[in-house]
């Protein structure tokens, strides 16, 4: 279960629907959890530097930077600077395929919770957490966000 909610996300009605449209897909279907940092890291590595990092997100970074952030700390995030990724992830808790994949979603879609990036974030979901998960994140983002566009037939 996700610590996240609308104030977390500084109030942004959208960026809550997306934590909340995440958190019920997860639970859904469970992604995969990371044991370490480093197994996160080189993961979330592995992905930017696939072909189908670069044939799906052509205009996105393909090199990252991937931080640690103390248990403290209240969320992880990411953004692009200097033709880069950088990935903030708050230490252990947020080690999972969903904070991977939302946070790779800013980078692939520098944006922020708008559209482009939930586009990015189902894309992200399948490769990452299969067919039947993406397929559940889209129905809980259509539900949440009706006007969005998000279902099968856009992928």
């Amino acid at each position: 279960m996700s610590t996240r909610s609308t104030e977390t996300a500084g109030g942004d009605a959208r960026a809550g629907a997306v934590y909340a449209a995440e958190d019920a897909a997860s639970a859904a279907f469970p992604t995969r959890r990371y044991r370490t940092f480093a197994e996160l890291r080189t993961h979330v590595e592995a992905i930017v530097c696939s072909d189908w990092w670069a044939d799906t997100f052509p205009g996105a970074p393909i090199e990252v930077h991937v931080e640690r952030r103390s248990r403290t700390a209240t969320f992880s995030a990411a953004c692009r600077r200097d033709g880069a990724g950088i990935l903030w992830f708050v230490d252990g808790e947020h080690w999972t395929a969903t904070a991977v994949c939302h946070e790779l979603g800013h980078v692939a879609s520098g944006s922020g919770h708008d559209a482009p990036f939930r586009n990015a974030l189902v894309e992200l979901w399948r490769r990452e957490c299969g067919f039947p998960a993406a397929t559940e994140l889209c129905a809980q983002l259509n539900s949440r966000l009706p006007a969005t566009g998000h279902d099968a037939t856009t992928w």
